[in-house]
């Protein structure tokens, strides 16, 4: 077992809490106290302010705290669903007494060219760097000007409060309580979120919950390995990418599991870019004694009442404007990258069809040409493995001799 996983399953059976009004009280406890800790580190600081209820909370602990750094709201432009992103973050910035400051993610005339070498070499690709490469000057030019010491944001709320549309709720409390109790409503609460069936939650629940047959992580995936060729897939694909995080983890119940696994590719996919960040990123909700705290919390108490992180609304309800708390949408990036690959594609025909994914035979040049020559439209399941495949060919090419290099 992991050393990692190990500590984390251990922590899910230890002093659970299921009580909401408990639960509720000991993350808007443990939060304050790990973003308190955190201010009195830095004078300085620049937030990311997404609108969001997790960026939003953890300004709200910002403002309610005794050291009082320097704070410096920034919001990034980038898309979103619904009322306009940045509406919600001037309603939280109002509220905190904060500063605001909206500017684009993307000036309007950038485009992923040669820039994108500029990331340093690394253990690992990452598509969290590629906005980074292009769009560096543009993203310090606050925490530049206000020499900031850190650059927080909200990220983790989803992993922590389980942000899923799934019926994991029923299916852990069958798995902890049974089917007597408070299991009907968790099935009630279940059918709303996941937006399935009365019965094929009940199913899934007796199944997965009381019965405790065999969970696999692949059954919340419903995805193919996009873009590989078959002989560089392992056949046991599972395994090899979600190991050893559910390793000898049979005794917890497929929600835990799943969060565990969540946790774990979180921590592990931001790292520093040096050269091209004027600060650190600081992530708050990262917090080893707010990880440790969700974890105690049964997956059924966080969706209560078959509610969109409830657990997190409730706590944060005194510090973040009501309409940040009822909202059910969010922003997403997806469709500002989408917009900057269609306006750099002649770049990313050349990037990646000759490049060296290609020619070593790790990715089909025929699934790419259609989104690269043929301007198929990119939906969202396509794009995720999409910018995977560029953030690897930058990878490799970075690692590789300079003869690879466009020029």
């Amino acid at each position: 077992m992991s050393r990692v996983e190990g500590w984390a399953g251990a922590i899910c059976q230890e002093k659970v809490i299921e009580d909401f009004g408990h639960a509720t009280r000991q993350v808007r406890v443990v939060t304050q106290a790990c973003v308190d800790f955190w201010a009195s580190k830095y004078d300085r600081i620049v937030h990311q302010l997404s609108g969001g209820i997790d960026s939003s909370a953890i300004l709200g602990c910002l403002k309610g705290s005794p050291y009082r750094p320097q704070v410096t709201c920034v919001h990034l432009e980038s898309g979103g669903a619904g009322e306009s992103e940045s509406t919600f973050a001037k309603l939280a910035a109002e509220a905190a007494g904060t500063e605001l400051v909206i500017q684009p993610g993307y000036s309007q005339h950038s485009r992923y060219d040669e820039r994108i070498f500029r990331l340093p070499r690394a253990p690992k690709p990452s598509v969290a760097h590629l906005g980074i490469a292009l769009e560096y000057e543009l993203r310090n030019l606050i925490p530049s000007q206000t020499k900031a010491e850190a650059i927080w944001d909200g990220q983790g709320g989803d992993h922590l409060f389980f942000q899923t549309r799934s019926a994991f709720g029923a299916v852990d409390y069958a798995f902890r309580r049974g089917i007597t109790g408070e299991f009907s409503s968790h099935v009630r609460d279940a059918v709303r979120l996941s937006r399935s069936s009365y019965w094929g939650v009940l199913q899934k629940s007796i199944r997965l919950g009381l019965l405790r047959s065999n969970w696999q992580p692949e059954d919340e995936y419903h995805r193919e390995a996009t873009f590989l060729k078959p002989e560089v897939v392992p056949t046991d694909i599972i395994d090899y990418v979600w190991q050893p995080w559910s390793r000898d983890a049979s005794d917890l119940s497929p929600g835990k599991r799943w969060q565990i696994g969540l946790l774990t590719s979180l921590i592990h996919r931001h790292r520093p870019v040096p050269g091209l960040q004027y600060a650190d990123q600081h992530h708050p909700l990262f917090s080893q004694p707010l990880l440790e705290l969700c974890l105690r919390i049964p997956i059924y108490t966080l969706l209560r009442g078959g509610i969109d992180r409830a657990l997190e609304r409730a706590a944060f309800r005194d510090c973040v404007p009501q309409s940040i708390i009822r909202r059910e949408d969010k922003g997403t990036i997806a469709t500002a990258f989408m917009t900057k690959i269609r306006e750099s594609l002649p770049f990313m025909r050349d990037l990646l069809l000759d490049g060296i994914l290609v020619q070593e035979r790790i990715i089909e040049r025929s699934a790419l040409e259609p989104y690269l020559e043929a301007n198929r439209p990119m939906n969202h399941h396509v794009l995720w493995p999409f910018l995977s495949c560029v953030a690897a060919e930058v990878w490799a090419r970075n690692w590789a001799a300079t003869s690879w290099r466009l020029k």
